[in-house]
């Protein structure tokens, strides 16, 4: 199993622009944690993410990461989850025992094309994705859009049995009180003097 005791520190200023608009960031992520990214709606959390995403060498150098993006997955050819899964196996980092409870969240529509999914079958199989490729820290761009109630609270489990094997994640989320009682820490974004400062908010 994956197992990472560091904590990873991301702090960068007028690195890049949200909107013509330097962005200063300062985060810190422990093992085991849930770290929760608020901030008004168009502030950039989505930019900030891929920002990461990007420049993950030298931000993440040493960390296996996960990113949940926030949009569907829509591949152009009729790729079911099954053919998907092969394809990425060599790419799988360790099994996840929490893999068989999306699994067969997923079971139904598991040789149904990825193009032809609903919103929150798309959302499961995504989440289920991340999951199966695992590493030591997850990023989660709003990855409760589309769940209904018996899948939020599946989503919810995932997050603490993240949290029991010690991994890290990042989660954005504007419905704060879905998993208000898993988070540990919180960071807010908000543009403050003509720059988007991401600092420090309480829970």
């Amino acid at each position: 199993m994956l197992i990472s005791e560091k904590s990873v520190e991301i702090e960068f200023i007028n690195r890049f622009k949200i909107q013509g608009v330097n962005v200063q960031c300062k985060m810190e992520f422990l093992p085991g944690k849930l770290t929760l990214l608020t901030g008004e709606n168009g502030i950039g959390k989505s930019s900030l993410i891929q920002f990461l995403k990007l420049n993950q060498k030298e931000f993440l150098n040493d960390m296996n990461t996960v990113f949940l993006d926030q949009f569907p997955l829509k591949p152009i050819n009729d790729i079911n989850f099954l053919t998907l899964s092969n394809q990425l196996m060599n790419e799988r980092r360790e099994i996840l025992p929490i893999c068989s409870k999306l699994e067969e969240a997923c079971s139904a529509f598991f040789k149904n094309p990825i193009n032809s999914l609903s919103g929150g079958q798309n959302q499961l199989i995504k989440v289920l994705l991340a999951c199966y490729i695992s590493g030591d820290f997850f990023i989660f761009d709003e990855p409760f859009q589309y769940l209904d109630t018996k899948n939020t609270d599946l989503l919810r489990n995932i997050f603490k049995e993240l949290k029991l094997l010690n991994k890290k994640i990042l989660v954005i989320e504007h419905r704060k009180e879905i998993i208000h009682d898993l988070i540990d820490s919180a960071y807010k974004m908000e543009n403050s003097m003509n720059q988007i400062e991401v600092s420090r908010d309480g829970i």
